[in-house]
């Protein structure tokens, strides 16, 4: 059976020792305009399976067909859904039978960002709160996700030239974490043990392809002997 979890974290990022990293990229979501009597009527949500070795699941919304057969790593785009409580359901590609069910709350000025984790034997669902208030001009919004059970804490870096910038100390699996707005600078950004120096880079993108206004999420997942990140838009 699965178990629900909500986090109302707002920015957060992790990875794991000697295990096989996936950070998955979530670039995307230009500032919110919050003017359209329209839009006002719509939230965001979004999926990601974080579970190596799980199989691909399909989710509905409400009974209706969200994601179809997601598989490990891989994240959808932000939807537009009705807001208030929406009924949430995952199933096993292909099976009617939930392994899930519980309700997602969709507001206007946030998101939720679903992630499938915890193990393949004892699936989770991990609800994060995503921040979708304007950024500051000139800014873009951080957050990350530590999507890999029993994996130790990492801290988060943004390196640009010789000079780092902690984005995120001590994070932990599911531990919710406040965003963070940061200038438009580029440079890269690290994954390393908590309290590690850089030289012990567990993960890294180099060179982050952002753009001003736009919210920003890593998912650290995975398992196994080596490291890797994929980068998704």
């Amino acid at each position: 059976m699965l178990s629900f979890k909500r986090f109302t974290a707002k920015a957060r990022l992790y990875s794991l020792f000697g295990l096989c990293l996936a950070a998955v990229l979530i670039a995307s979501l230009a500032a919110p305009a919050h003017s359209s009597a329209q839009g006002a009527a719509d939230g965001k949500v979004r999926f990601v399976h974080g579970v190596a070795g799980a199989p691909d699941v399909d989710i509905y919304l409400d009974g209706q067909l969200a994601a179809s057969a997601l598989s490990f790593g891989t994240a959808t785009r932000f939807l537009k859904v009705p807001t208030g409580t929406r009924a949430l359901a995952v199933t096993v590609s292909g099976n009617q039978q939930p392994i899930f069910q519980g309700n997602v709350p969709i507001g206007v000025d946030f998101g939720y960002t679903v992630v499938i984790q915890g193990t393949p034997n004892a699936l989770e669902v991990g609800l994060y709160e995503d921040d979708l208030a304007p950024t500051r001009p000139g800014h873009i919004r951080f957050g990350a996700i530590h999507a890999v059970k029993d994996a130790p804490p990492v801290d988060v870096i943004q390196v640009i030239g010789t000079t780092e910038f902690p984005l995120a100390q001590g994070l932990a699996y599911g531990q919710p974490y406040g965003t963070v707005d940061i200038p438009l600078s580029g440079g890269d950004l690290v994954v390393v043990p908590a309290g590690a120096p850089i030289s012990s880079t567990l993960a890294r993108i180099n060179q982050l392809p952002l753009a001003a206004g736009t919210y920003n999420t890593i998912v650290v997942l995975g398992s196994g002997p080596s490291a890797a990140l994929l980068p998704l838009s």
